[in-house]
């Protein structure tokens, strides 16, 4: 079972040939298995993705500071 993926401390790429973006990431497994595979994003879900990242982003900047 898929526990989670992250992203792999590589660049992201983008394939002329196949007019993709290809970004290495790790999904990892609920066994402590961690298998590396590619994730590959068409114009159209990159933009989609860049805009929900910087929105994010901007929110946890704009968020106030939790004291603990």
């Amino acid at each position: 079972m898929i526990t989670h993926a992250s992203p792999q401390k590589r660049d992201l790429t983008y394939d002329q040939r196949t007019e993709r973006f290809v970004m290495s990431i790790d999904v990892h497994h609920l066994d402590g298995k961690v298998e590396p595979i590619k994730l590959v994003l068409t114009h159209d879900e990159m933009a989609v993705h860049a805009i929900q990242v910087e929105q994010a982003y901007h929110k946890h900047r704009e968020a106030p500071e939790v004291v603990a």
